[in-house]
């Protein structure tokens, strides 16, 4: 008997998208986290409002929560989804202190990531299954890049890949003193676009100085701070998302 299990993955190419109704399916999506690219992709003219993050109403770490974003992603079907899941509890920093944190607060904390982690997995894999492209974001450094799901997906799906980058170099600074964060990020993505756009783009020394994403400024942990997206990244993304929607050449 044939498989029922789709293997490989279609050519990704954006989609002309009618529904049944004759309405069209929505450009972009993004997940763990309010509206920051939705935002510029909006004014770009793209479709798609919706933010799935705890801002918004959306506990992803519930069931039904999780069980009525499958049925919008199914009904949406958007060509390109954003996938910031919480990275706190895989990041290098987190790590030099671990041994401060309770046992029990540890398991109970990594279990919800890793919970949060394997939903966007489950997202990505939607996506390439469908022709559709995603974007993952975590730290370079951060533990959840070893997941065994990670290198199963650039196995098994031509044109995965990774865009690793620095984030001083897209408008990172501190909140007060405003001195760049240098913040070593890595993209996951089959979209052409945003690889081309971030893929190597390290810090060119510019800068005087960095500053880690430690302690305190202005009374919120610069890294708290830092898990905010710059304005010119946000632009950047969603630039390459309406590209990519659009079919303009790499």
């Amino acid at each position: 008997m044939a498989s029922l299990i789709q293997r490989e993955a279609p050519v990704v190419v954006p989609p002309l998208g009618l529904m049944l109704d004759g309405t069209l399916a929505d450009d972009v999506m993004e997940m763990f986290s309010p509206p920051r690219i939705l935002e510029r992709t909006q004014k770009l003219g793209l479709r798609g409002n919706l933010s799935a993050d705890l801002a918004t109403g959306w506990d992803l770490s519930l069931q039904d929560h999780q069980t009525n974003l499958l049925a919008e992603i199914h009904r949406r079907r958007p060509n390109i989804v954003f996938l910031e899941p919480p990275c706190t509890w895989f990041s290098r920093l987190l790590s030099l202190n671990w041994k401060h944190v309770p046992r029990h607060i540890r398991e109970q904390a990594m279990a919800c990531a890793i919970l949060l982690l394997e939903f966007s997995f489950l997202i990505m894999r939607i996506q390439l299954l469908a022709g559709r492209a995603f974007v993952l974001e975590h730290p370079l450094t951060a533990t959840s890049w070893k997941h065994p799901q990670v290198q199963d997906a650039l196995d098994k799906f031509p044109g995965t890949s990774f865009a690793d980058f620095d984030f001083c170099m897209f408008g990172m600074v501190t909140k007060v003193h405003r001195v760049p964060v240098k913040k070593a990020t890595r993209l996951m993505t089959n979209c052409p676009h945003v690889l081309k756009c971030f893929q190597g783009v390290q810090c060119d020394g510019a800068h005087d100085k960095h500053t880690e994403a430690r302690d305190s400024e202005g009374g919120e942990k610069r890294s708290k701070y830092a898990q905010y997206y710059p304005d010119l990244f946000c632009s950047r993304v969603a630039q390459c998302s309406a590209d990519f929607c659009r079919n303009v050449p790499c």
